[in-house]
C-alpha cells in the first residue's frame, strides 16, 4: 500500500517538475486550447440563444391574429367567431376588443404609456380573435379559408418566421460542427507537440526508466498530468470568459432586446452556467488525456530507447 502510494506521489511530482520545466511550451498550449474552448463556448451560446428564440417564436406560431374591420357589426362579429370556434383545427378561441388591445399596448410601453392617452387609439385600434390551431402545418390553409370573409382586415401568423429562425438555426449547427471539429484537431495537435517536445527533451530520462524496468504506465502518466493541467487550466479560463462575457451582455441588453422584441428574451445565463461548465470541461479533459496519450504513445511501443548523447 505504502509503495503505491510513494508511485503515486512520485508520479505527481514528475508531472508537476514536467510542467514547470516547460512553461513556455505550455503557456503556448493554454493559449491554443483556450482559443479553441472560447470559440466552442461562444457556438454553444448561439446555437442555444437561437434555438430559445425559435421556441419562444413557436409558443406563438400556433396563434393566428384576425383583425376585425372597424364597421363589423356585432352580429358579423358573431358568426365569424362561431365559423372559426367550428373549425376542426382550432385548439382555443379568444376574443380581444379595441379597448383590451389598447390596454395591451400600454402594458408594452411601460412607463411611457401615459403618451398613448390622448390619442384616442381605441378608436383606431381594431378588435380581433387569437387563434391558437392544434397543428401548425394547416396554418396557411386556416388564413386562407377566413380570407374571403368582409369583416377582416388582416389576418397574422409567425409559421414562415419559425421556418427561417430553424433553417439558422439548423446553419449555425452545421457550422459550428465543423469549425468545432476543426478547432479540436488544431488542439489536439498543438498540445500533442506539446508533450512530444517534452518527451524529447527528456528522452534520457525514459530509455534509463525503460532500460532498468519502469513500466510504460509508470512513465506516461506524468506526461498525461502535464496534458491535463494545461487543457483544464485553459478550459476553465475560458469558461469564465464566455460565462462572464454572455453575462455582461444578458444584464446590459437582455431587457432592452425584449422590450424591443417582446416575444424574444435572451436565457439567463445561471441556467447555462452548470452545463456551458462540464461541456467545456469535459471536452477540455479530452483534448488533454487524447493528446498527451498520442505525443508519447510512439516512444513507448518501441522495446527499446536509445541513450542520447
Amino acid at each position: 500500500m505504502m509503495k503505491a502510494f510513494r508511485k503515486l506521489i512520485n508520479t505527481l511530482k514528475e508531472g508537476l517538475k514536467g510542467i514547470w520545466k516547460h512553461k513556455n511550451l505550455g503557456l503556448v498550449s493554454i493559449t491554443s486550447t483556450f482559443s479553441t474552448l472560447f470559440v466552442i463556448g461562444i457556438i454553444i451560446i448561439i446555437t442555444v440563444s437561437i434555438n430559445n428564440v425559435a421556441l419562444q417564436i413557436q409558443g406563438k406560431v400556433n396563434d393566428v391574429e384576425i383583425f376585425i374591420k372597424k364597421d363589423a357589426t356585432e352580429v358579423q362579429i358573431a358568426e365569424l367567431k362561431h365559423k372559426i370556434e367550428t373549425s376542426p383545427i382550432k385548439k382555443i378561441v379568444e376574443y380581444r376588443s379595441s379597448k383590451q388591445a389598447l390596454s395591451i399596448m400600454k402594458q408594452s410601453w411601460g412607463d411611457n404609456s401615459k403618451l398613448l392617452d390622448n390619442l384616442e387609439l381605441e378608436k383606431v385600434l381594431p378588435s380581433s380573435f387569437i387563434v391558437k390551431l392544434e397543428d401548425i402545418s394547416q396554418t396557411k390553409e386556416f388564413a386562407k379559408s377566413l380570407q374571403s370573409d368582409n369583416i377582416i382586415e388582416e389576418i397574422n401568423y409567425y409559421k414562415d418566421l419559425v421556418d427561417k429562425v430553424y433553417k439558422v438555426s439548423n446553419y449555425v449547427k452545421i457550422f459550428g460542427a465543423i469549425l468545432v471539429a476543426v478547432l479540436m484537431v488544431v488542439s489536439l495537435f498543438i498540445i500533442s507537440n506539446t508533450i512530444k517536445l517534452t518527451v524529447v527533451s527528456r528522452i534520457n530520462e525514459i530509455a534509463i526508466m525503460k532500460n532498468v524496468g519502469a513500466t510504460n504506465n509508470y512513465i506516461r502518466i506524468p506526461f498525461i498530468i502535464e496534458g491535463i493541467f494545461y487543457s483544464l487550466l485553459a478550459s476553465i479560463l475560458s469558461f469564465m470568459a464566455v460565462y462572464y462575457l454572455y453575462r455582461f451582455v444578458y444584464i446590459n441588453f437582455g431587457a432592452r432586446l425584449q422590450s424591443n422584441f417582446t416575444i424574444l428574451s435572451l436565457i439567463n445565463p445561471e441556467l447555462l452556467k452548470v452545463s456551458l461548465f462540464q461541456i467545456i470541461n469535459s471536452l477540455g479533459l479530452g483534448i488533454g488525456v487524447i493528446g498527451s496519450i498520442f505525443s508519447i504513445r510512439r516512444y513507448l511501443i518501441n522495446r527499446e530507447v536509445k541513450y542520447v548523447k
